[in-house]
């Protein structure tokens, strides 16, 4: 019989270990961040972009190495980012926080269930960030990013089936004659999550007569749906991905329009935003809480879709 999970009594140090690798994880995110677009290769020893210089391994401690330098190159006094300090403590905290979530939290299980759970996150939580930063900067979602949700999504929904888990109960598609066709939820999911957008963003594109949907918003959908099945939480995170979209353009049209540029085309320009960011916050929340996520859209239909009692 599968052993039951059961919290550590030495949690607090353990959550501070995913913190201190997950700060790692963010080091390695911020060179996939700055290379992925420019289409460098993310292997190789990091460098100064202004002089060129290789850096330390004493230039390249998380969080440590900025703050002591003061966010500047050691060799030729060139500003860095402080987003890299934000995206490394960022990771560590949701890693941390995800840690915390699978030892307190709804996700119930065998200590296998818990384990592929967290190599999920390690795995989908940086690339999510990732995707926000680059999305926000480039208006591009980086392929290597989405390929690895699909891999992950499709490789923890096997490690749950051998397992024994239910996470992923079988689904299979119906042939007729009692037959049906076995196939794992994670690649429903993706080609529901890809054809469903890319069919969405085809008919938005007839009516305005423009492209109205980036391709890699398309591509996101086939990561979340790998992650999530085709069920109710797929079509949660969409949902919630329009809603936090939708006030995130308000908020942007407002503060430009309180800022009171002239130029009516570059404000109009400025306050366009990525969906892309949106869709990676909606799929991290998602999978921290499926359940939940998909019980408010199932309750919402049942609520939209039942019919009124006669008075």
């Amino acid at each position: 019989m599968p052993e039951v999970f059961s919290p550590s009594p030495v949690v607090p140090l353990v959550a501070l270990w995913h913190f201190a690798l997950g700060l790692t994880v963010g080091s390695f995110m911020n060179v996939c961040i700055y290379r992925l677009p420019r289409g460098l290769a993310v292997t190789g020893r990091s460098h100064c972009p202004s002089c060129g210089t290789t850096l330390r391994l004493s230039d390249l401690i998380p969080l440590f190495s900025q703050v002591v330098l003061g966010s500047r190159c050691r060799y030729c006094g060139a500003r860095f980012s402080w987003r890299y300090f934000g995206v490394e403590a960022l990771i560590g905290a949701l890693l941390a926080g995800a840690y915390l979530l699978a030892v307190y939290g709804p996700v119930d299980g065998t200590k296998a269930e818990h384990a592929l759970w967290m190599v999920r996150m390690w795995i989908a939580v940086p690339c999510l960030v990732a995707i926000v930063f680059v999305d926000f900067e480039t208006y591009t979602i980086p392929d290597g990013l989405v390929v690895a949700l699909v891999v992950i999504g499709v490789a923890s929904d096997i490690g749950y089936r051998v397992v024994g888990s239910t996470v992923f109960p079988p689904l299979g598609i119906p042939l007729g004659g009692g037959h049906e066709l076995p196939l794992l939820q994670s690649i429903q999911g993706a080609v529901v999550g890809f054809g469903g957008l890319w069919l969405l963003g085809r008919i938005f594109s007839a009516i305005l007569g423009e492209e109205a949907m980036g391709y890699g918003d398309v591509k996101l959908m086939a990561g979340a749906g790998a992650l999530l099945g085709p069920g109710w939480s797929l079509l949660g995170f969409f949902l919630l991905a329009v809603a936090l979209g939708a006030v995130g353009g308000i908020a942007g049209i407002l503060i430009r329009r309180l800022a009171g540029s002239s130029d009516s085309e570059h404000r109009v320009a400025k306050t366009r935003l990525p969906f892309g960011p949106f869709l990676a916050v909606s799929l991290g929340v998602c999978m921290l809480q499926p359940e939940g996520v998909a019980d408010v859209v199932s309750m919402i239909y049942l609520a939209a879709w039942s019919p009124v009692p006669a008075a």
